[in-house]
């Protein structure tokens, strides 16, 4: 499969905006699984600049901003920019763009804290894009990113775990359409590897499991993600001279 055209994944997210904001809002991968696992890996945000990367439909710089935080977020999605804006109101600034891209609205070191959920899968040049992450973070802040799980990526596509390749997934949009997302796979070293490329060190890991409010929204996929990982979660911080 060829390199993906980021605007293809945009205008997906363009087009199920609305099932989007509606599943990630209260889906068990979402607001139960992968949602309070970045939120433990945040140190205290009260005061803070965080810098809110595939901002979505805001739901996490809500939270960052009930908790006291100064937030700028950014999203491929123009959709999905506009509903962060009516979720936060003028709390919040919030830009169209494409991390693939330099960041013209953020200066060097400009941002205590960054949060990346479930998107550096969606980018080809990771490397590049966690280097532009790095640079408009202080030199004690600290980056939170979220991703496909390396070993779930393997159980559903088969072929050599240690391929980097991009893959398709199967969703659904609310009235059971079918359509196919592309994503990059990658395996855990070399996902450990893009990090220390653009000078980062991992702090902390996390395989998450489900919260324990879960089991009665969805008791199969509570059952599923208690005994193997669908994400994983990375609290990184800058290597000093980087």
């Amino acid at each position: 499969m060829s390199t993906p055209d980021i605007t293809s994944v945009s205008s997906i997210y363009d087009s199920i905006a609305q099932d989007f904001e509606s599943h990630a809002t209260q889906s068990v991968y979402n607001a139960h699984y992968d949602r309070p696992a970045v939120l433990s890996l945040l140190p205290p945000v009260q005061g803070k600049r965080v810098l809110d990367i595939g901002c979505g439909p805001g739901l996490y710089a809500a939270w960052l901003i009930e908790h006291g935080a100064q937030v700028v977020g950014f999203d491929i999605s123009g959709e999905m920019v506009e509903r962060a804006r009516q979720r936060v109101g003028e709390r919040g600034r919030f830009y169209q763009h494409d991390i693939s891209q330099p960041l013209p609205f953020a200066a060097d070191a400009s941002f205590d804290i960054a949060v990346a959920p479930l998107m550096i899968h969606y980018v080809t040049a990771r490397v590049a894009a966690l280097r532009e992450m790095a640079r408009v973070l202080t030199t004690d802040g600290c980056l939170i990113v979220s991703t496909s799980h390396p070993f779930a990526d393997w159980k559903r596509h088969g072929g050599s775990y240690f391929a980097t390749e991009l893959v398709q997934d199967t969703w659904y949009n609310s009235s059971s359409e079918a359509f196919q997302m592309p994503f990059w796979r990658v395996s855990l070293t070399t996902l450990c590897d893009e990090f220390s490329q653009a000078g980062f060190f991992i702090d902390q890991l996390l395989e998450p499991q489900p919260e324990p409010t879960a089991v009665e929204i969805d008791p199969e996929t509570y059952r599923e993600l208690m005994e193997q990982p669908a994400f994983i979660a990375f609290r990184l911080r800058k290597r000093k001279g980087a």
